[in-house]
């Protein structure tokens, strides 16, 4: 062990600066994918990245991909220390559904190593998991230990690193017995008021606002992230839902993540002056706490184009994409159209826990094609919801129903779209028999505000 005895290193703003990664940890060894790795059809593939796990363009996009990383292990990682007769061996791994083996595998490569992959039941015997582990200790050093004492972990998870790599660096001083070591680790993972990876007496961090960054948050939900559709059964009814859950320990994270939801920006091009994400919080009995957000036109306007701008790693973008897919569906109304509806039935069998790469397939590309290039049945200057009742009643009635009241400011752009009178009259405060006047006389009311039952022109 005398490599790391004689290793330098500086701390340098609270970050460790090891002089050895230029000879260690500097290259990558980007070599392309094995033939024998890719089983799956080529569409498939060209849903999910592969390359981002490889040609890196610059240094930058290395450090992106170990900030994404920080984030996927906040959810699906962890940092053991394992006992066996006479010694501990300390480990990180990764444990995730086996239909996500050919991840693990690319993971492999991008940090430049060779791990063997295990293949294990999970304790439900319901399904099959594969673990990713790194125990060597020149791996854990160079490797594990430059990534995540520069990039921090925001979960629990974070008071369990600083244990473990306490520990692990105390392993590799060649002046400390195995007897004594030992006694140190033994007694520390014993301490209650350490409960190195458990659940009681954790030490709380308090996320700050800057700290979730769109790579990092990304990593987190590809590991404990959701893309729902609710109601699937009534066209008339089906919404999307976007949730990630955490242990309610963790709820300064949850804090800090709905905090940087609510104050993303809608694109340019969003037809809404005043729309906002309205994520929330929920906690269920089981001690897991979930932030969701559901609302197609934040979704469509905000949320989305966000994720857009980083990269996507692991099995959730191919989720993530056929659930943007359905929010273009629904925000155009095409839904109701027949392509759009078979679409539609395609990629609720397929998405989540519907496991496509066992069963499922993935929807006709063809398809997709044809669905994006038509024309949208709703009229886009209108709220999802509106266009939603407007639609359905005038299906209905065989005629062209007016529902609702838009609200528009003084140089008539849209502001928003209320359900009904009693609606606009609660938020503004201004009587309903006042805003039907001003709706009849088509006013300007108090220098602010216009009234109206359809589109202005």
């Amino acid at each position: 062990m005398k490599l790391f005895n004689n290793l330098n290193y500086a701390i340098l703003n609270n970050k460790i600066l090891y002089s050895s990664f230029n000879r260690y940890f500097n290259s990558f060894n980007f070599s392309p994918m094995y033939n024998h790795i890719i089983k799956y059809d080529i569409y498939r593939h060209s849903l999910v990245n592969y390359k981002n796990f490889y040609e890196y363009k610059n240094r930058e996009d290395i450090f992106l991909f170990f900030r994404w990383l920080v984030g996927f292990v906040d959810g699906d990682g962890s940092f053991g220390i394992l006992k066996n007769s006479k010694y501990y061996t300390f480990t990180f791994e990764i444990t995730i559904h086996k239909d996500e083996y050919i991840y693990l595998q690319y993971l492999n490569v991008a940090l430049g190593l060779n791990q063997k992959i295990y293949i294990k039941k999970h304790m439900s015997g319901k399904y099959t998991l594969v673990q990713y582990f790194i125990r060597d200790k020149h791996n854990l050093f160079y490797k594990i230990l430059y990534i995540f004492d520069i990039y921090p972990l925001y979960t629990k998870k974070r008071f369990d690193y600083y244990i473990w790599r306490h520990l692990f660096l105390l392993s590799l001083n060649d002046n400390i017995s195995k007897k004594v070591l030992n006694n140190v680790i033994n007694s520390t993972l014993k301490d209650p008021l350490i409960s190195y990876n458990k659940y009681y007496h954790v030490p709380v961090y308090t996320v700050k606002p800057d700290e979730i960054d769109l790579y990092w948050f990304i990593g987190f939900i590809e590991a404990e992230g959701s893309f729902s559709i609710l109601n699937n059964n009534r066209l008339e009814s089906v919404r999307l839902e976007f949730s990630v859950t955490q242990r309610k320990e963790s709820l300064p994270l949850m804090d800090a993540i709905i905090n940087y939801l609510n104050n993303l920006k809608p694109i340019p091009s969003c037809p809404f002056s005043d729309i906002r994400l309205n994520s929330n919080y929920y906690e269920k009995k089981n001690g897991v706490g979930k932030v969701y957000l559901k609302g197609i036109d934040t979704i469509y306007y905000i949320l989305i184009p966000h994720l857009n701008q980083g990269n996507w790693y692991f099995r959730k973008k191919i989720d993530y994409k056929l659930w943007s897919l359905l929010a273009e569906i629904f925000i155009k109304g095409l839904h109701y159209t027949l392509p759009g509806n078979k679409l539609f039935k395609q990629i609720i069998v397929c998405i989540n826990s519907r496991r496509y790469f066992e069963n499922n397939p993935l929807p006709d590309s063809n398809l997709i094609n044809i669905v994006q290039n038509m024309k949208p049945l709703f009229n886009l200057q209108y709220t999802f919801e509106y266009n939603t009742r407007l639609y359905s009643q005038n299906r209905y009635w065989n005629k062209k129903i007016i529902i609702g009241v838009f609200l528009y400011d003084k140089d008539k752009n849209i502001i928003k779209w209320f359900k009904s009178l009693k609606d606009i009259s609660l938020e503004l405060n201004i009587p309903i028999r006042t805003i039907r006047n001003y709706i009849r006389d088509n006013k300007l009311y108090n220098n602010q505000y216009y009234f109206s039952r359809s589109l202005l022109k």
